[in-house]
């Protein structure tokens, strides 16, 4: 069980840049706010450096090779089910999902079932995540 009192080392796998463009880089610098060691991991960058099979590769090894508490998911489309499999061996996983329920597809479904915990800011994505994972909940997004 992860404990609040004490920083959290995560994690965070999605698209950051210094233009904040990307909801993940005011996340990121949210959780760091708040005292966490936070790592972020720029799932599309690598795959466009190495490749995606390097990058699941090198994605699985990272966190098998460092002491995470929590790995962090922010959507991930065309990230491997693999990944998430292997990842879950390792440690506590959370997928976060920003997008309406029309783009909540088949693979986001099935990424649901690969994590400990799900969160979604849309409320009507919840109802269907909860069928699915019951460790679901609504976080409105904010900025």
């Amino acid at each position: 069980m992860m404990s609040s009192s004490k920083p959290l080392k995560i994690l965070f796998i999605g698209v950051f840049e210094k233009y904040f463009r990307s909801t993940n880089t005011s996340q990121i610098l949210c959780l760091k706010s708040l005292g966490h060691n936070v790592i972020g991991y720029n799932y599309r960058e690598k795959a466009a450096k190495v490749g995606v099979e390097q990058r699941d590769k090198h994605l699985i090894e990272t966190v098998k090779n460092n002491n995470f508490d929590l790995v962090l998911y922010s959507k991930c489309n065309q990230l491997s089910y693999r990944v998430f499999e292997e990842i879950n061996k390792v440690t506590k996983t959370c997928m976060w999902f920003m997008d309406p329920l029309s783009t909540y597809d088949n693979e986001m479904r099935t990424k649901t079932t690969l994590v400990d915990f799900f969160c979604c800011d849309k409320k009507n994505v919840l109802p269907v995540a909860k069928e699915i994972n019951n460790n679901s909940f609504y976080v409105c997004e904010g900025f």
